[in-house]
């Protein structure tokens, strides 16, 4: 597998059919999602009803575990991949680690929710005197990773007296520079993460209309290279702020949006030019939730564009420099199926996973009716080979695929299971990781781990 700096993308899918969303609340739980693959080390984290959450590592080498801590966060979970020690970066809550990713040790450790405050509100909708006290939390998430800093996305948030539930929302976002060696805070401004060029880390400070590139600890105002834009822009906090859809990026280049004229417009900026490239996209509507992902040497564009009397599931290829090159439509596939692209084969060849959920209505939940993997031309996105993954899915509640960074295999956790009704205080069952080739579809090693789902009162996700 091959190092790199790519934040770690795991594919995480949840039934998002009709009947999906159910007030029925699992009385057990089994899960486990691949976080990142660095050389024959595959970390995951494992979430067991009546256990505390874990990250586990496994040497797909030798088939076995190398290491296993509590992870302090069972909900939200964010990992960056390392080129070298320290190994690689993990978000929980507010606090930033470093792991060595050979012995799951700590290397360094930051709280970033006792890192001074964030100077300016960029929540202006509720006023200071309604916020209930003490009641501010941090939340961090998206870490950035280049050769000497770590940039990671941070967010107060507070309670207002107003809200009938008393629910949290966010109310300063801003960013924290760290070293990467030490974890010693570096610089820390209001404003949003974008993404990363390169060594070059991009921020938007809050008033939106503004870019700036950070490298090493010498900061230049890149407002200029947008300048170019027809008409006037402005960042959206929405998108900017969106771990999955706001940005991309792949070696020096990032792939981010800006508003013009109330329209979303996806931009590449490469680190080193002096303006940056607007992407024609086709004229397709109601895309503002189409996610974009780097694949080989181009990029791809996949979303769901719902018509009036149907829905259509697409993928586009674009050239580096953002010229359309293929497209192709998934029509009428039903309203219980999902698409996601994984990332490029060491072919740059896309792949894309599909699912479809069904509705089992003695437990009143979904679980996955089937599921595949299409490796499509890197050219016409033409399906080149398909690998079908239903077969080990019979009681599967959610499909967690992942493919490394220049692999040639996809890692696959099994067993994620939601039990709704459990007639035993406790039951035992298995987990399992395998690996699938690309090239032939077949299983190339699959590790075991038994667990027990024990029941549990209730709640999203154990211990909470």
């Amino acid at each position: 597998m091959k190092r790199g700096f790519i934040s770690a993308m795991v594919l995480l899918l949840f039934p998002t059919g009709a009947h999906a969303v159910s007030a029925i609340v699992p009385e057990g739980v089994a899960r486990m999602d691949v976080l990142l693959a660095m050389d024959r080390i595959v970390v995951c984290r494992m979430i067991v009803s009546g256990a505390e959450p874990q990250l586990v590592a496994y040497d797909s080498r030798k088939q076995t575990v190398a290491w296993r801590r509590p992870s302090k966060i069972s909900s939200w979970l964010f990992a960056a991949n390392a080129d070298a020690n320290p190994g690689f970066i993990v978000v929980e809550g507010s606090v930033v680690s470093a792991l060595d990713v050979r012995t799951g040790e700590t290397v360094w450790q930051t709280d970033l929710g006792k890192v001074g405050n964030i100077a300016a509100a960029t929540n202006t909708a509720v006023s200071s005197a309604d916020l209930v006290p003490d009641s501010c939390v941090y939340v961090c998430e998206r870490p950035l990773l280049t050769r000497t800093r770590v940039a990671v996305a941070r967010t107060e948030m507070r309670r207002d007296i107003n809200a009938i539930d008393g629910g949290q929302f966010p109310y300063r976002r801003g960013w924290v520079l760290l070293d990467r060696f030490t974890g010693e805070p570096v610089k820390t401004d209001p404003g949003f993460l974008v993404g990363r060029a390169g060594e070059t880390i991009l921020v938007a400070p809050p008033d939106n209309v503004h870019l700036l590139g950070i490298e090493a600890d010498r900061t230049v105002d890149l407002t200029g290279v947008l300048s170019g834009l027809s008409a006037a822009w402005r960042f959206d906090p929405l998108w900017v702020m969106n771990q999955w859809w706001s940005s991309a990026s792949e070696d020096d280049t990032c792939l981010f949006r800006v508003r013009v004229d109330e329209i979303t417009r996806p931009l590449l900026y490469t680190r080193g030019d002096d303006k940056v490239r607007v992407v024609r996209s086709t004229g397709r509507k109601h895309l503002d939730m189409a996610r974009w992902a780097f694949s080989g040497r181009g990029m791809v564009r996949y979303g769901d564009d719902r018509g009036p009397s149907n829905r259509v599931y697409f993928i586009e290829l674009y050239a580096k420099d953002g010229s359309f090159v293929a497209g192709r439509d998934f029509k009428n596939p039903g309203s219980d199926v999902q698409f996601q692209v994984l990332g490029a084969s060491t072919k740059g060849q896309p792949v894309l996973a599909s699912y479809r959920t069904e509705w089992e209505t003695n437990v009143l939940a979904s679980r996955i009716a089937s599921a595949r993997i299409e490796v499509l031309d890197k050219r016409t996105l033409a399906t080149e080979k398909t690998i079908d993954l239903s077969a080990d899915l019979s009681k599967d509640s959610t499909v967690s695929l992942y493919l490394p960074p220049g692999s040639s295999i996809v890692l696959q956790s099994l067993g994620n299971r939601a039990v709704y009704k459990m007639r035993e205080d406790s039951i035992p069952h298995e987990l399992s990781l395998r690996a699938m080739d690309l090239s032939s579809g077949k299983e190339k090693w699959r590790i075991a781990e038994p667990v027990t789902i024990r029941k549990r009162a209730g709640g999203l996700l154990p211990d909470d």
